[in-house]
Order: C-alpha cells, then sequence, then structure tokens
C-alpha cells in the first residue's frame, strides 16, 4: 500500500520541530584563558601576556603579583618582574554582562640572574698585524654569544672564543654580550686592546740659546704612539734626567748641551741624539780695554781686548780716533797717533750670541825733555860739575829747563851728599830750587851735611800718568 506525504504537513511539521526547542541559542560560551612567552624569567626580565579566552570578550582586567605593571586593562600587556619567587596570574574577562577569571597561582617564577658576562685575551698590547684569541669567561649557563671589536677584523661574531686581527695602530673597546635560559649580561671593555706601531724618536726645543737657568720647552715630536719618554742632557760629565713627554728645564752650567730621547711604548722604543752643541748655555759678554792709557806721540800704543761672559768672542771690532790704522779686527792691536790730544778708543766684541761695547780715552803727548841748569843768583850759569869755596857761594841756585808736552805742574829734587850717603828730597811747584849752606829760612834745601861731593837729581812730573821728565847730576858739585 503506497503512502503519500500531503506537501502541505511539511511546514506544520518545521514549526513543530522549533516550537520543541526549550533553550535559547546564545552563541559561543565566554572563557577566560590565556598565554605567555615563558614561565621561567631571571630577575629584571620581562613577559609578554596575551588573552586567547573564548566567546570573544570585549573587557579585560589582569593582575600581576609581583609585576609591573600590576593591573592593565589591555588585551596584550609586556610585564616585567624585579623581585624573586613565584607569583600569581589573574585574567578577568566580560562580554553582555557575563563575567569569566581565571587565577594560575605561582604561575611565574622569577630567579637571580645566574649569567656574568666576562672574557680575556692573550694579549691586551700588540703590535700592529696582529691576531689575539680572545677566551670566554662568562658565568652561568650562556647560550649564545655576542661579540663587537672596535675596528678589529672581523668586527663582529657569535663564536665563544674568537680570534681578532688588528691592523692599524690606536687602543679598541671590545664587548661582549651573553643570553641563557634564565637571562642576559654584557660587558664593554674600554680601551681593552692597545695596537702599537713601530716608535720613531724625536722632539723639539721653543729655543736653543738661553742664559743660566733660563728655561726651556721641550715637546717630544717621536710618532708611533709613546707611552713613556726618557731624556738626557748631558754636558762633559753634568747630566740632567727628565720622564715627562713634554720637560720644561733650564741649565744651571755654561756650555754646549746634548739632548737624548728615548720614546717607548710597550713593545717597541727608539733614540733620538741631537747634536753635541745643540743647546748653547751663554753668559752675556762684557768687554773691556786694557793697556797704554798715555802714551807718547808717533809710539805704538799696545791695547789689549778683554771681556767677560761665554763664548768667547768670535770677531773684535776696534775704532780709534785720529790714529793709523782707524779700524782694527784684531784682538791686540797697535795703534799709533801722530799728533796729540786725547782721543776715543771703541771696542765691539761679538760671539754670535750677544755683543759688548766698551770705550776709553788715550791721551798722546810730546815726551819731555829736561836741561838742568845752575845759577848763581839767577845771574850766571857754570857748568856741571862745578867747585865753590864754601866762604865765597854758600847758596846755589838750580833750574831745570824742560820742553814737550803737557806742562809740568811738580818738581821731585833729591840731593845726595856722596860722602855720608845722606840724602834729602824737597817737591815743589816751580822749576827752580835753592841750596844754601847757610841757615836761611827761604832755602828750598839746607846743606847742613857740609863741604863735600854732592850729585842732584830732578824729576818733572804732568798730570798725565807716565809722563815725566828726569835730570841727574853725578857728581854735580863740590864745597870745599
Amino acid at each position: 500500500m503506497n503512502t503519500r506525504i500531503n506537501i502541505f504537513l511539511i511546514p506544520i511539521l518545521l514549526l513543530a520541530v522549533i516550537m520543541a526547542c526549550t533553550e535559547e541559542f546564545v552563541g559561543p560560551q565566554l572563557n577566560a584563558d590565556f598565554t605567555q612567552t615563558r614561565l621561567l624569567i631571571a630577575k629584571g626580565d620581562t613577559i609578554i601576556f596575551g588573552d586567547r579566552s573564548g566567546g570573544k570578550p570585549d573587557e579585560y582586567r589582569w593582575l600581576f603579583e609581583g609585576g609591573s605593571p600590576a593591573i592593565s586593562e589591555d588585551r596584550r600587556i609586556v610585564v616585567s618582574y624585579e623581585d624573586t619567587g613565584s607569583f600569581d596570574v589573574t585574567l578577568i574577562v566580560k562580554k553582555d554582562g557575563v563575567t569569566d577569571s581565571i587565577v594560575r597561582e605561582n604561575w611565574v617564577r622569577v630567579f637571580e640572574n645566574t649569567l656574568e658576562a666576562d672574557f680575556s685575551a692573550d694579549s691586551t698590547d700588540i703590535p700592529v698585524g696582529t691576531e689575539i684569541q680572545f677566551t670566554d669567561e662568562s658565568m652561568g649557563d650562556v647560550r649564545s654569544w655576542l661579540w663587537n671589536f672596535e675596528l678589529g677584523d672581523p668586527i663582529s661574531s657569535t663564536d665563544q672564543s674568537p680570534r681578532v686581527f688588528y691592523s692599524q695602530p690606536g687602543s679598541y673597546d671590545v664587548t661582549l654580550s651573553v643570553n641563557g635560559f634564565l637571562g642576559s649580561d654584557s660587558v664593554q671593555k674600554n680601551n681593552y686592546i692597545n695596537v702599537y706601531g713601530p716608535i720613531t724618536a724625536n722632539f723639539k726645543a721653543n729655543t736653543t740659546v738661553v742664559r743660566a737657568n733660563e728655561p726651556i720647552q721641550f715637546t717630544d715630536a717621536s710618532t708611533g704612539s709613546p707611552t713613556a719618554w726618557e731624556w738626557l742632557f748631558r754636558k762633559g760629565n753634568e747630566l740632567q734626567m727628565s720622564n715627562d713627554p713634554n720637560p720644561l728645564t733650564g741649565f744651571g752650567e755654561t756650555g754646549y748641551w746634548r739632548v737624548i730621547l728615548t720614546a717607548a711604548n710597550p713593545i717597541f722604543q727608539d733614540t733620538k741624539f741631537s747634536e753635541v752643541e745643540f743647546i748653547t748655555v751663554h753668559e752675556p759678554l762684557v768687554a773691556s780695554i786694557s793697556g797704554m792709557e798715555n802714551i807718547p806721540v808717533n809710539e805704538g800704543a799696545q791695547l789689549q781686548g778683554n771681556y767677560e761672559g761665554w763664548p768667547a768672542p768670535t770677531s773684535w771690532s776696534w775704532t780709534f780716533e785720529n790714529a793709523s790704522p782707524r779700524v782694527s779686527s784684531e784682538q791686540n792691536p797697535l795703534p799709533v797717533w801722530s799728533t796729540t790730544g786725547t782721543f776715543n778708543v771703541r771696542l765691539t766684541v761679538d760671539n754670535g750670541i750677544t755683543a759688548s761695547t766698551a770705550e776709553r780715552d788715550i791721551v798722546v803727548y810730546i815726551p819731555l825733555q829736561a836741561d838742568l841748569l845752575m845759577e848763581e843768583r839767577l845771574t850766571s850759569t857754570y857748568d856741571l860739575p862745578a867747585q865753590f869755596s864754601s866762604a865765597f857761594r854758600p847758596e846755589l841756585n838750580f833750574k831745570l829747563v824742560t820742553s814737550g808736552t803737557p806742562e809740568p805742574i811738580t818738581y821731585r829734587w833729591t840731593l845726595t851728599h856722596e860722602g855720608t850717603g845722606v840724602s834729602k828730597i824737597v817737591e815743589t811747584t816751580d822749576n827752580k830750587l835753592l841750596a844754601s849752606l847757610l841757615n836761611n829760612p827761604e832755602a828750598d834745601i839746607l846743606l847742613t851735611t857740609g863741604l863735600g861731593v854732592y850729585s842732584l837729581s830732578v824729576e818733572a812730573n804732568t798730570a798725565v800718568p807716565n809722563s815725566f821728565a828726569r835730570q841727574v847730576c853725578s857728581p854735580c858739585f863740590e864745597y870745599f
């Protein structure tokens, strides 16, 4: 028997099924849940938390025990932990008035950072063009390394203990960063690697000619980056030293000083020698003139050029007023004057460092000539020697006649009795002398020795030193 369903019954059946449902459809159920990047961290590290709740919540509230921040309403948050321990994490989600939450106790565990980055090198002072072996000496469970080498080759490396080549002189930093399961650490050593090139020692001085104890500034001009200096300043057995790179020093001893500089770094050294007479320590010259001050006309004046100071003069320059020659370059010249008078003499000495000038006057005169006369009361003259009777000639007059320049200003008379050797001396300001056997108060000399033979000498002196005339009469006269 065939059964047929009436097409008009289908809508009625569907409606009955729907009405049979007693629960209202509300979509997926709200279910709080979250994820994190890690659960075990070192103190000071961070964790990224993210929502993965079911039901598509539209409000979030996080609670992070021991974390920073402690509260957040973001769907995704980065949290740092500065204290060690185990900490809860809570997430509360909400949608359309429905709330759900999840609390995970002791979920995050924070430990002390046991990583400590450190390293060493087989040498830190090397010549240029040398390779260095670096060795990782980090503490802790290190899983990766990152090296940075300033101007090294390679400039960076992820090897645990790399080898690095340095081709340029200088001081360079090295940095090592390490990472492990519980954290990371890094260390930078500044100017750790010192690469040295060969040294060429050299220096400069702001002057090379000074007076005693006058300071000189020496400056190191060496190439190759020296780190130590030894300066030696030598004059014969005299020695001065300095370890300053740029010493300021003076020298107490006059003379020539040599400079020796040794410049060094931990790898290389070199020495620079100056000329033996590099530094001249001088004493300024002071010129002077000695020798004849008064000379006869047409006679050579022997003059001497003198000096004090050091070094000795290398040139002597004389000028002579009205003399022949007028100039001279000898140290001890012999000029001649053909006219009388007072003339200037000038000397300049020079050693190439200092110069000095001295002057003096020279008096040129005509030598005196003298003639001694004996007169009887200035009316008659007698040839000498002469004999007289004491009864008839008890007094005698003497006169000294001179010629030349300058005029005498004093006369020194010496009358000697040859029998007894007794002398009498008198000085006068004129050229006459009265000798008397009588007790005449006007007499210049009293002949108290009596009868006998007498000698007489007279010296006429001028205002010019060493310009005089002398006349001697011996025997001169006799009384009987």
